[in-house]
């Protein structure tokens, strides 16, 4: 089988987010099954790659319609990924094409190559129009990364969508932390950043770090640092594709998200026993589980106060957490295993179904 994954922004190693991290995951362990997988997605046009392209093609104006490599499999890079859809695939050849971005001209796409299509929702993203959407919808199957995201999209669409958790290798990610910060990743204000600032502002004595995501301009980092001088015990990192230096120092994951679909950092987190101090907003208590704790935003800062406190300062409840979020990451049905199986299984059904 060869499956093509498209998404309408950049790719590894250009962005480092759960979505690319979940697609490098399922090509390498579904390479063992003899399943190829390939990348459609945007091209950064301000990186180096971007400008080898751009000049690339003023001398070979076909060279940039082939894949590169740098990603550690084949990623065809493309202003449009719609328009340049049809070379992708007449190259690459798949069996089936795996959408994982809202985008209706994508799709569309997808559907004139008369190939089976499945979408893959990653979130609850405000780019869905449903009803535009509706007629693209019917002719595609639906995959959900967490059932808050499938029964949002079957509540406002009508279509329901099969779930398939992030695949997370645990030997990739499994570390003994030393436990000295409380990690958030994205400080971003739809991430929870301002709890996370009085967080810290609370607890002096507690070391935060703050770990900027593949998005963030030179004037965002410029504000998270200005602000972090207010604020001594916090540190600003920059994005990363390796998470285990995170997670060998983090006692806690912080995720006081405005909504999620079903974070992967939270699941990465709890293979090394990370609890996890979240809102209860979209698929965190889903994703949380017994391994953290979940608290509404709309009661103020003092409930977190207190969740936190507790759980860097008592250590038999940290450990009881601790120990819960280990045992979650092993419950049966979030195996590589079996994610591998569901996924393939739901995608051989799809081919066969024409």
């Amino acid at each position: 089988m060869r499956v093509l994954f498209l998404q309408r922004n950049q790719s590894l190693p250009d962005i480092v987010g759960g979505i690319e991290r979940n697609t490098e995951a399922l090509i390498h362990y579904l390479k063992s099954r003899n399943i190829i997988g390939a990348v459609v997605c945007c091209l950064d046009p301000y990186n180096l790659r971007g400008l080898a392209i751009r000049a690339s093609r003023k001398i070979i104006p076909a060279a940039v319609r082939y894949p590169d490599y740098f990603a550690g499999y084949p990623t065809y890079r493309y202003w449009e990924p719609s328009d340049e859809l049809g070379f992708a695939v007449d190259n690459f050849k798949p069996d089936i094409l795996v959408v994982q971005t809202p985008d209706r001209d994508l799709l569309r796409a997808c559907l004139s190559t008369k190939l089976p299509v499945v979408f893959y929702l990653h979130g609850v993203w405000r780019e869905y129009n449903f009803e535009q959407y509706h007629q693209t919808l019917s002719n595609v199957s639906l995959l959900a990364c967490g059932q808050f995201v499938a029964d949002y999209f079957a509540s406002n669409s009508g279509f329901r969508a099969e779930v398939i958790h992030p695949l997370i290798e645990p030997s990739k990610y499994k570390i003994a932390s030393s436990q000295k910060e409380v990690l958030l990743i994205n400080p971003r204000i739809e991430k929870g950043v301002d709890t996370a600032w009085k967080l810290a502002e609370a607890f002096p004595d507690i070391p935060f770090r703050f770990v900027e995501s593949w998005h963030f301009d030179r004037d965002m980092h410029k504000q998270l640092v200005t602000r972090a001088r207010q604020s001594p015990n916090v540190t600003i990192a920059p994005s990363s594709k390796d998470m285990l230096p995170l997670f060998a120092r983090a006692k806690i994951l912080l995720q006081p998200s405005h909504t999620e679909g079903h974070p992967r950092a939270v699941s990465e987190a709890h293979v090394s026993g990370i609890p996890v101090l979240a809102s209860d907003r979209g698929g965190l208590p889903e994703a949380v589980g017994p391994g953290g704790v979940c608290l509404p935003l709309e009661n103020g800062i003092e409930p977190w106060k207190i969740a936190l406190g507790k759980m860097w300062r008592d250590p038999q409840y940290y450990s009881s957490l601790s120990q819960s979020a280990q045992a979650f990451a092993q419950r049966a049905d979030f195996q590589p295993e079996a994610i591998a199986n569901k996924f393939v299984t739901h995608l051989t059904r799809r081919i066969s179904a024409g």
